[in-house]
């Protein structure tokens, strides 16, 4: 609200409008003016439901001055304000509660109702999506922090009002959908929820299993006396200092160290951490954003957990890939190491930036979601972590893409010694949209490739003859595993796209490679001719 501009009245309204809900004013904006400039300075707000008024002396916040205003004789301005705005509350959710009507009757008086009634209609309304509570502030000023505050208490759900959290295990399933040769088939990741519902005392029972400890870590920070501090929300059982957990992002067991609760900036050192306990684990640098920590609350270890539970990832989140760009080197050759381990801090607190290398300019690429991250990003570098490096500018990262079907292209190579060849023939398409909403996804014997949504897929009679007899015999007998040779073919395809294009020379975006036909020596030991005449073919 202290921002030049700022209308209460306006943006209530614009809320109404664009988000097509109701509201329910909790504070309202209270103004001095300034004697000497004679303008309108915000300096507090007007607790509707405890009919107070509050006006913050200093601009950290802590001194607060409390105004009761429910003499209407003595702030006749006020009263009348905050009896208005209540009005408008238990009207509106009289029409939710039938509670509030029935107190309001008592009394016929709008500023009798109890604001515990206000609040516990508020908050059931708040819950059904009938209705939201509205504050304002100035969080430069910190003016309205405590009541914004006792508003999430109040009034936002607690973690056994909401649905428990989604919760995946990763797991190894057949790219095939024929059982015949479902043992030959490319193995593929895929996810699947795990059973999950709240128990009061214990939190998420994850699995049907009480004993299964989880937190997620959903921030790191580099503290310059504490170190690395990792910031956990435990989900199920009990977390203990000392235990021995499994990242199930990298697979790694870790042992951590001790456990904290933040006080502020003040640590308190606990002797676990329960279920709904948001802490501190520190002593271990093997841990990023985002990363999901399991163990057994009875052992501390891992030992006893399922496969799947062992997997289990808490609220997994898709990063899209970054597009913008900058190009970062150390000014001198002694700053690469403090670089380096400030550029590792860095992708370790914020997963969203990648850090690649440009073989053609020769450079260090950071990549980012926009040019504000990559500001806050160098003013992190440059200012706090005090590196000596040359930044360049922010550019957009484009891809290229083809515009119609190519025909079918064959390339082969022969191989040293052998009477065959090595061959691929394919051809190229494009889409728009994503990739998860065409069919392609859906095709048999189809990759998604990690980058730029592009696809390949072995067309049906692709596979030459020899590698087919092997995989219809009772053991398969041939010179190259069949997952092995699919992978080589791939990685050529997937190399030549990151190449880039004819254009622009930049990587090949929603592109969907069709394999036609490929073949191989009967006598083949190895996949490697696969990976060069793919990439030609490309």
């Amino acid at each position: 609200m202290d921002r030049a501009g700022a209308g209460f009245g306006r943006t209530v309204k614009e809320i109404v409008a664009r988000l097509g809900t109701r509201v329910v004013l909790v504070n309202v904006p209270y103004f001095l003016k300034d004697p000497q400039t004679s303008e309108m300075i915000f300096q507090g707000v007007i607790d509707i439901f405890n009919k107070k008024l509050l006006v913050w002396k200093s601009d950290d916040g802590k001194n607060v001055e409390v105004t009761d205003i429910n003499d209407e004789e003595k702030y006749p301005e006020l009263y009348e304000e905050c009896m208005n705005c209540r009005e408008a509350a238990i009207e509106q959710l009289g029409e939710f509660d039938e509670e509030v009507i029935n107190s309001f009757f008592e009394t016929e008086d709008y500023m009798k109702v109890p604001a515990d009634v206000i609040k516990n209609a508020l908050r059931k309304a708040t819950l059904e999506g009938y209705a939201v509570p509205v504050l304002c502030g100035s969080s430069f000023k910190n003016i309205g922090v405590q009541p914004l505050i006792e508003a999430v208490n109040d009034y936002l759900p607690s973690p056994i009002d909401v649905n428990p959290p989604e919760i995946t295990a990763s797991s190894l399933a057949r790219s095939s959908k024929s059982k015949k040769n479902s043992k030959k088939k490319a193995a593929v990741e895929v996810e699947t929820s795990l059973p999950v519902s709240v128990d009061p005392k214990f939190g998420c029972v994850i699995n049907k299993k009480k004993h299964v400890t989880s937190a997620l870590a959903f921030k790191v920070i580099t503290h310059p006396i504490r170190g690395i501090m990792v910031f956990v929300r435990v989900y199920s059982g009990k977390l203990q200092p000392g235990a021995t957990v499994i990242n199930t992002t990298t697979g790694e067991k870790i042992r951590i160290g001790k456990l904290l609760l933040m006080h502020g900036d003040v640590p308190e050192e606990v002797k676990f951490l329960n279920a709904g306990n948001i802490g501190v684990i520190t002593a271990t640098d093997n841990i990023s954003t985002g990363d999901t920590l399991i163990t057994n609350a009875l052992t501390k270890t891992p030992n006893q957990l399922s496969s799947q539970e062992s997997h289990a990832k808490l609220l997994p989140i898709e990063i899209p890939p970054p597009v913008f760009s900058v190009s970062i080197e150390p000014s001198t050759p002694s700053d690469k190491r403090k670089l380096d381990n400030a550029l590792a801090q860095l992708l370790k607190e914020d997963p969203s930036l990648k850090l690649g290398y440009d073989e053609e300019a020769d450079q260090t690429i950071l990549s980012g979601m926009g040019e504000l991250h990559l500001e806050i990003t160098k003013e992190r570098l440059l200012t706090d972590m005090k590196v000596n490096a040359d930044i360049g500018e922010i550019r957009v990262t484009y891809k290229e893409t083809i515009t119609s079907p190519t025909a079918e292209f064959s390339k082969s190579v022969d191989s040293a010694g052998a009477k065959e060849s090595f061959s691929v023939s394919l051809s190229l398409d494009s889409y728009e949209g994503a990739l998860d909403d065409t069919s392609f996804v859906n095709e048999e014997n189809s990759f998604v490739l990690e980058q730029d949504q592009n696809i390949v897929i072995f067309e049906k009679g692709s596979t030459p003859s020899s590698v087919q007899k092997a995989l219809d015999a009772p053991e398969y007998h041939f010179g190259v595993a069949y997952d092995t040779l699919l992978s080589a073919i791939i990685a050529g395809i997937n190399g030549s796209l990151q190449i880039g294009g004819k254009i622009a020379r930049l990587p090949l975006h929603s592109c969907v490679v069709r394999v036609k036909k490929w073949t191989v020596p009967t006598e083949a030991t190895s996949a490697s001719d696969l990976v060069q005449v793919s990439r030609l073919a490309i």
